[in-house]
Parts: structure tokens; C-alpha cells; sequence
């Protein structure tokens, strides 16, 4: 029985946060099949406001495979006619 991760994610304390405004934590989640990452920032509370998490989603990329042009083909010619 294969584990179904739909409409779910995790996120983890971020290992490469060097400055304040960097995301708190780090991971991915699933939404309707759809892959994504996902960073969470916390803003603590201020004066008389209460503190939130904010929460950014990015679409998971597929890699791209590298491309390689076709080969020209040995079978074109070429005319040695220039009209000029």
C-alpha cells in the first residue's frame, strides 16, 4: 500500500538562514496533487498586536533535461549557385 501525501507538506528549521529576513523554516507540500515548496517566516508579536506565521508557496520545477540540438544531417546539400 503506497502512502498518499496529497493535501499535505512539513516544513523544517531552515539550516542555511544567515540573516534575520531569511524564512524561519523550509520544506514542501502537496496541494490537490499540485507539488510545492513552502517557506514560513514568524513575525513575533508587537505592541498590543499578536504575532503570525507567514507562509509562501513556490511550484516545484520539474529538472530540465539538458538539450541537445540535432545533429545536422548528412544527407543536406548545399548549392554552390550564389545568385550575386
Amino acid at each position: 500500500m503506497e502512502y498518499d501525501n496529497t493535501n499535505q507538506g512539513a516544513s523544517f528549521k531552515n539550516k542555511r538562514k544567515t540573516e534575520d529576513w531569511h524564512y524561519d523554516l523550509t520544506g514542501s507540500i502537496n496541494v490537490e496533487g499540485v507539488e510545492y515548496w513552502i517557506d514560513n517566516k514568524w513575525y513575533p508579536p508587537k505592541e498590543g498586536k499578536q504575532g503570525f506565521m507567514k507562509h509562501k508557496l513556490r511550484l516545484k520545477e520539474p529538472k530540465q533535461e539538458q538539450y541537445n540540438a540535432p545533429a545536422p544531417s548528412q544527407d543536406e546539400t548545399f548549392e554552390d549557385d550564389i545568385p550575386w
